[in-house]
């Protein structure tokens, strides 16, 4: 089922219906406060409801060349371009293997000269340990003369990767409801993820991922949160993320008060995995940002530089003309 975009025309008419839902909304808050004042129920149980029925019905899709305020264009160039250099580095261990010595670079055409803007003096490689393998998957960064870091995620490249993908049958999740137990895995190998946010010294943090990566950024929230960062000021920014968790899980990433936005390209297959089986039941979470750029392959369609950060650097026309699977190579195996 295609995802659908909001027209201006959309939006208006979201905006007539949002202020009947804000109605209802608040009419649950003041049903909770009758409750509290009466002492019927225990004080959090109607707060939760109105706070998870509100955040179920108000998640939003915008337009890629219409970010929402809170997250800015070039927050969203600036985690496309650490996307790319997280998938460049697998592509480099992958290659070198027993030799590997990290460098970092971004060999995306369209974004690599905002590599400059980061400071990797020092920074380490986040590895995960699942399914009898390791694997570097990311790395924490800090922006130049800011208060803000970036904590990234690559995507899928192995093997073990892919294998990982494909196990979408459920688990419970620590904070509640089910999540991929493939995902979960990955996640759960990156041991050294919390000591990492613990030593960073900013107060902003900007969580990013592509695909696999995407699922870590969503997973990883809790965890920022636990280790001192205050959820107003963690800003999460997925892209081609499959569907983590089912509904009691997205209910609890979205009442956790961070900006989660969602950047999506509609012909890209992979935004829509996994699907449900039996009872098996998988939600997105946050809100989507959208751009359709078809291609002829899923694979383009996906591609974390020649689909994704192209739109990004081209809101207004996020085809890649160079992107037919011979003019834009990307991660690049040199």
């Amino acid at each position: 089922m295609p995802i659908r975009v909001f027209s201006k025309e959309h939006v208006a008419e979201a905006k007539k219906n949002d202020s009947i839902l804000i109605s209802w909304f608040l009419l649950v808050l003041s049903f909770h406060q009758f409750i509290c004042a009466h002492r019927v129920l225990a004080l959090d149980t109607p707060k939760l409801f109105a706070i998870n029925f509100y955040k179920e019905i108000m998640q939003m899709n915008y337009q890629i060349s219409e970010l929402p305020t809170p997250i800015s264009i070039e927050v969203a160039r600036n985690c496309s371009c650490l996307i790319n250099v997280a998938s460049q580095m697998a592509k480099d261990w992958i290659s070198q293997k027993d030799n590997f010595r990290w460098v970092p670079r971004d060999t995306c055409a369209y974004t690599k000269e905002l590599i400059a803007k980061f400071d990797f003096d020092g920074v380490e490689l986040l590895w995960s340990e699942f399914n009898k393998n390791k694997e570097p998957f990311g790395f924490i960064v800090p922006l130049k003369n800011s208060n803000t870091a970036y904590l990234v995620f690559r995507g899928s490249q192995t093997v073990a990767d892919f294998f990982a993908d494909a196990q979408v049958g459920q688990v419970e999740y620590v904070n509640g409801g089910k999540v991929s137990k493939g995902f979960y895995r990955v996640f759960n190998g990156l041991e050294k993820l919390q000591s990492a946010l613990k030593a960073i010294k900013v107060d902003n943090l900007v969580i990013c991922g592509h695909s696999l990566g995407s699922t870590l950024a969503t997973l990883s929230v809790p965890v920022a949160i636990e280790s001192g960062f205050s959820p107003d000021l963690i800003t999460v920014f997925p892209q081609a993320s499959p569907k983590v968790g089912d509904q009691d899980f997205a209910n609890y990433i979205n009442a956790l008060g961070v900006k989660l936005f969602r950047l999506v390209n509609t012909e890209d297959s992979v935004p829509n995995a996994p699907r449900d089986i039996k009872d098996t039941r998988y939600v997105h979470v946050g809100d989507e940002v959208s751009f359709t750029a078809k291609y002829n392959n899923e694979s383009l369609n996906h591609n974390p530089c020649c689909s994704y950060a192209y739109a990004l650097l081209h809101p207004e026309s996020p085809v890649n003309p160079e992107n037919n699977g011979d003019n834009c190579i990307f991660p690049n195996a040199e």
